[in-house]
């Protein structure tokens, strides 16, 4: 517990009061305390009464981490912990109604998202509270419009406390990779353009590699990938404002031509349906050259010497490609600066919202922000030259564990949850100079006024798109790849295929995503 908090609990005790939790609790006519919780000087008013300061808390991840009881100390909040590693623990705890004070989870992807939550009763509003009680969610909320409209309901409310990534390098942290090492030893440069690509992959090929191109192409192109290149993405997105689904349109037919061509020529993995499970294999095997990777687990991965066995093993980061030299790119892999994976909620049962919304918002205060991104100091992390970095403990675990296992055990900065992640926590995760180089460059191409925000739909709405879109997403991923394979043909059967989409429902998936993005609009 830090000195202030300490100074503040004593204060309490020496004056009879007790702070109360989220348990039942009798009315209490005790004068008012005081509890500080973050360094930076916030001080944040409780109301005294009898109870300790206690909240129950539903979270996916391992509640006996070090971690957790850093967030108990640092706020003296102790923590009861209804959670479970498994993944049907939520839906268990929402179907029971028996719910924890506050849950840590993604609800947004929840059938019925958010607003479902709320209009049933599960998640309280705390709009009216944040001015009061979470300060420092406030100032973020103040600073970055489209962070709030982002934690905003279309109703104009607010329910939870988000996991923000406000950096462009916490963002872009995706993308295209090549080997470097062999495009050097190839005398060829990063490829930018299609033709550019098309030479490179070429010069594997003729050098022997079996699968130049490879890569999970359901995961990473639905947010900007291959295809970008020819304007389109196979997913929603926005064209001057107005919702366009990209198998729809003319430039998708056009970017399903040159990879079924590649494909035929064997520039493309020829089990790229299984690219996913394939990767290793194929990368440490001299197979591909040119892929997808995240650049944390990814090529941080394979840029180790031992993987492979091979020392002279480099990857580069790519641009995504485009049709002619200084074209922009219309789509990035690029998130939007919140994420919707654990964020905290507050639900109907917790009896003391105000130490809730206060301890939630411990994680945007700078101590808190220093907890969440790094630990305890002296532990996970040192203060060197105003700098605060990484032990070896994190970095070169003495039990040689990997660095992102044990960054999950002593703070929460490469999981998620209610804070800001900080960028000095990617720069030392990213360990390679490689890594930090192709985060620069992602991140100089993020773009997200093609990208369809973040709607959120009615319950009516949620039943309706996804009932529509499991048979939409099942038949275009399908026909996606029996295009690509040659297994039907672009110029015979395409128009076949959109007739199959529309007939699943395709216009009034277009309609409903509309409907939603006015009322984002106007939030």
């Amino acid at each position: 517990m830090n000195k202030k908090l300490m100074a503040a609990v004593a204060f309490i005790a020496a004056t009879g009061m007790v702070l109360g939790g989220c348990g039942k609790k009798e009315e209490s006519s005790a004068p008012q305390g005081e509890i500080i919780l973050a360094e930076d000087g916030t001080i944040y008013p409780m109301s005294a009464s009898e109870g300790e300061l206690s909240l129950s808390v539903f979270t996916p991840i391992d509640s006996e981490t070090e971690k957790i009881k850093y967030w108990s100390e640092a706020t003296g909040v102790k923590l009861e912990f209804a959670s479970s590693k498994a993944s049907e623990a939520l839906s268990l705890m929402l179907a029971s109604n028996d719910l924890s004070d506050v849950i840590i989870a993604d609800l947004a992807t929840q059938p019925g998202g958010v607003q479902k939550y709320a209009d049933d009763g599960v998640i309280v509003d705390i709009t009216e509270h944040i001015d009061e009680y979470a300060p420092n969610l406030k100032a973020w909320f103040d600073k970055d419009e489209t962070i709030r409209k982002m934690a905003t309901t279309d109703d104009g409310k607010h329910y939870f406390f988000p996991c923000i990534r406000a950096e462009a390098v916490l963002r872009s942290y995706r993308g295209f990779v090549a080997r470097k090492d062999l495009l050097d030893k190839y005398g060829l440069t990063e490829p930018e353009t299609i033709e550019e690509w098309e030479n490179v992959l070429k010069t594997f090929k003729d050098n022997g590699m079996s699968a130049p191109l490879s890569y999970d192409m359901t995961a990473f192109e639905p947010a900007g990938g291959f295809m970008s290149a020819y304007g389109v993405i196979p997913n929603f997105y926005l064209e001057n404002g107005e919702v366009k689904y990209g198998y729809l349109e003319d430039g998708m037919k056009e970017a399903l031509k040159t990879l079924s061509r590649w494909y035929s020529e064997g520039l493309l993995d020829k089990d790229i349906i299984n690219a996913s499970s394939n990767q290793d294999l194929n990368l440490t095997n001299n197979k591909t050259g040119m892929t997808f990777l995240t650049s944390g687990g990814g090529m941080g991965k394979y840029l180790r010497p031992h993987n492979g066995g091979d020392e002279s093993f480099d990857l580069v980061g790519l641009k995504l490609p485009v049709l002619n030299k200084g074209d922009k790119p219309k789509f990035s892999s690029s998130t939007f600066p919140i994420t919707t994976a654990n964020n905290g909620f507050i639900t109907s049962q917790c009896e003391n919202i105000e130490l809730a919304m206060r301890f939630l918002d411990f994680g945007y205060s700078e101590e808190g922000n220093m907890l969440m991104n790094f630990g305890k100091e002296g532990v996970s992390y040192e203060m060197v030259d105003g700098y605060p970095k990484y032990t070896e403990l994190i970095m070169n675990n003495p039990d040689g564990k990997s660095v992102g296992d044990t960054m999950t055990e002593y703070f929460f900065s490469n999981w998620a949850g209610p804070f800001a992640q900080d960028v000095r926590y990617i720069e030392q995760y990213n360990q390679f100079p490689r890594q930090q180089e192709a985060l620069k460059l992602w991140g100089e191409m993020m773009t997200m006024e093609s990208t369809m925000p973040q709607v959120t739909f009615t319950t009516e709405e949620t039943a309706k798109i996804s009932s529509i879109m499991n048979n939409i997403n099942t038949c275009a991923n399908e026909n996606m790849f029996k295009f690509i394979m040659g297994i039907k043909s672009v110029d015979a059967d395409y128009e076949a295929f959109v007739a199959e989409l529309k007939a699943f429902g395709i216009d009034e998936a277009i309609e409903i995503y509309k409907a939603a993005l006015t009322r984002y609009n106007n939030r």
